[in-house]
């Protein structure tokens, strides 16, 4: 297959020996932050907390091998992981349970064979003509159900099933039971992650707060006062083992994960090559496939769930200046030393309250889909008037006209800032060499810069 013709970890080739302190600072930070989010998100697939720290082992490693981009992130992530745990519903098997941990799996490897289909039929092609909005309307709408399917753990109570009213029934359930230690841990949690980012945005503070819970729960009685505490996290690699396919009839397992295979093929497809574009070099989009499908063998192989590509955590990556699949590589590596290095893993296991992980998962990244729609694709801007750019993305300086006023002099000119913020400038090109103010929106948190045309144009 030609899309398998290009070398392995083509990202290295010609590594600047430079870029290798950034690359090795990023891989571990990423890792570290994978750890909670991850576990959330394994949880959110029906599956003990552990099986998304192995998703983060050797997919990712793969990931790095095979793949053509650069600065991208590959795990457990939040819309697929959700759409299993919802499967799983669906079938009637229950979250966290023994027919869990053998259905998952399978639903993997079907995903996987999916993806190996898409690749064959060269649906990568396919993708350019998904409409973002809509793409980024879907994966909001997932965000959603997370939050809800969360709440009543904030609360004290089991995870959330079911559809809209079933979910809203058990929020009104939980809210009748608080457990008002879980709550006021949870709510504080939330309350830093949602405020102390705006003062100080370059803190990660999902992993501070992860560091901070595993010490109270080492040192305050939590699970005296009804404080749900994670299981230890076993000792050593995950098994190596062959789902039992015949746990689903072939046709009901096919049906039900075309769905996540579509999503995933969708969006870390779009995301990718969206950064790609952004840093100025073109993705093999079928080798892409291929890579994702082969990631999922290995995670349904580890009992895993599905692994797609994660958007918070590429930006994550590239704010800290990782720019080559190293970072990965140096992510797989720092995983396996908490897999296997006992005073790590039990910081992890244990000492740690569920509910912070509960809101790894929901801010970790899926609570990003509700502030940018869809990073990386589109952004909100401010600079004339208000309003959103529903286009593709273009590599730095590119520029499109748009009939934004009666004379079209205006021009519209989306670009990117070497932290990957998105901008718009909109203005007069005959303006070249002046300075203007143009404002940027990451996430909820905007703010104004002032920047020289002829550094954008």
């Amino acid at each position: 297959m030609k899309a398998l013709s290009q070398p392995l970890f083509a990202s290295l080739r010609g590594y600047d020996r430079a870029q290798l302190g950034p690359d090795l600072f990023s891989g571990v930070l990423i890792a570290l932050l994978s750890i909670p989010i991850s576990m959330g998100y394994a949880q959110l697939a029906g599956l003990p907390p552990v099986y998304g720290l192995y998703g983060s082992l050797v997919p990712i490693l793969l990931f790095a091998m095979l793949s053509t981009t650069r600065e991208f992130i590959f795990g457990v992530d939040a819309a697929p992981a959700a759409m299993i745990g919802a499967v799983l519903t669906s079938l009637g098997v229950t979250p966290g349970g023994a027919e869990a941990m053998r259905v998952v799996p399978v639903l993997t490897l079907y995903v996987a064979l999916w993806l190996a289909v898409f690749a064959l039929v060269r649906a990568d092609k396919a993708v350019d003509y998904i409409s973002e909005p809509v793409m980024g309307g879907f994966i909001s709408g997932v965000c959603c159900e997370i939050i809800l399917m969360q709440v009543p753990k904030l609360l004290g109570s089991a995870t959330g099933t079911g559809e809209l009213f079933e979910l809203l029934g058990h929020v009104f359930d939980a809210a009748k039971v608080i457990n008002w230690p879980t709550a006021a841990l949870g709510f504080g949690t939330l309350a830093i992650l949602l405020i102390a980012p705006r003062k100080w945005p370059k803190v990660p503070w999902v992993l501070v707060m992860m560091v901070l819970g595993g010490l109270l729960g080492a040192f305050a009685p939590l699970a005296d006062w009804g404080v749900a505490l994670l299981a230890a996290v076993p000792r050593g690699l995950p098994k190596v083992v062959l789902p039992d396919l015949t746990a689903l009839p072939f046709t009901q397992a096919l049906v039900a994960t075309l769905p996540v295979a579509a999503v995933i093929l969708a969006e870390t497809l779009l995301a990718s090559s969206g950064t790609a574009q952004k840093n100025g070099y073109r993705l093999n989009g079928r080798r892409e496939i291929v890579t994702y499908a082969v990631g999922n063998v290995a995670a349904g192989l580890v009992g895993c769930c599905v692994v797609s590509g994660s958007v918070s955590r590429t930006a994550v990556n590239e704010r800290n200046g990782g720019r080559t699949q190293l970072v990965s590589v140096m992510a797989s590596v720092t995983m396996l030393v908490v897999l296997l290095v006992p005073p790590v893993r039990e910081a992890f296991g244990g000492a740690c309250y569920e509910v912070l992980f509960t809101l790894a998962a929901l801010l970790g990244g899926g609570m990003m889909a509700l502030y940018t729609s869809y990073e990386g694709h589109e952004a909100y801007v401010s600079v004339v008037l208000k309003l959103r750019l529903n286009a593709p993305v273009f590599r730095y300086g590119d520029c499109r006209h748009t009939a934004l006023s009666a004379d079209d002099r205006k021009t519209a000119c989306l670009f990117w800032t070497h932290g990957g913020d998105a901008a718009m400038f909109v203005g007069n090109l005959a303006d070249e060499g002046k300075t203007v103010t143009v404002r940027l929106e990451r996430g909820a948190y905007p703010a104004d810069v002032s920047v020289r045309l002829r550094d954008m144009i």
